[in-house]
This record gives C-alpha cells, structure tokens and sequence, in this order.
C-alpha cells in the first residue's frame, strides 16, 4: 500500500506538470517571479526526488521492515494529507480546478487504509505484513 502511495505521487505530480502547476501555484509564482523560466526545470527536479525519496523509503525502511519504518509511513500520510487539503482549500478559493486536484482527490482512500492498516499492526505482525501486502 505505501508503494502504491509513492506511485500515485508520481502521477500526482505528472498531472500537475502537465497543467502547469508551476505557473498558478501562487507560492511558486512569487518564488520565481524574477526568474519564471527556473520554475518549470525547479519544479521537475523536486517532484522526481520526491519520488524517488519515497522509493528510497519503500525499499530501504518500509518493505524490510526496519526500524523506524512506521514512522516513515507516518510521516508520508501526513505529507501526502497536507497536500490533499492544499487542493482542496485552494479549488474551494478559486471556485475550480487547479493542477493536481483530480489525482489529489485520489489519495483520500489511500491515505485513509493506509491510516487503517498502520494503525491496527498486531505486536506479532511488521509494518511489511501490512502495508506492503
């Protein structure tokens, strides 16, 4: 289920590289509003190593079950939970859509099992028995 997460964020962020992400987020135009032409390249090189920290995280912590993998579970539900409300508050504000909304709606049953299945692991079962089934 955690793979699925970082895979869903691969999609997530294609979408909003498609749509232009880079040039509605308001943070994003501020940032680079005295150099627009860095803030597609930024924005591709950030959204590839954020994928490619949560493949990091999968097969270093989550599928070995190493310590501390839970808590790398953990803190990806509420990356991942704190970018869905971002979509949905600034959808609710601009009265549409905004790049990155329609896979962002997708994480809500994702995030929600995989809040499930993390919270209710046994003492005799590891976090790979759960969410990596």
């Amino acid at each position: 289920m955690f793979l699925l997460l970082v895979i869903l964020q691969a999609i997530h962020s294609v979408e909003e590289f498609i749509f232009r992400l880079y040039e509605r987020f308001p943070p994003m135009r501020f940032l680079y509003r005295n150099a627009p032409y860095l803030a597609k390249p930024a924005f591709a090189i950030s959204n590839a190593l954020l994928v490619f920290i949560g493949l990091i995280c999968f097969y270093y912590w989550v599928q070995p079950a190493r310590k501390g993998a839970t808590v790398v579970v953990w803190i990806w539900i509420i990356i991942e939970s704190l970018n869905v409300v971002a979509h949905l508050v600034w959808a609710a504000l601009i009265g549409g859509y905004n790049p990155g909304l329609v896979t962002g709606v997708l994480f809500i049953p994702v995030l929600i099992y995989l809040c499930y299945l993390t919270m209710h692991i046994s003492p005799r079962q590891t976090i790979r028995q759960r969410v990596c089934a």
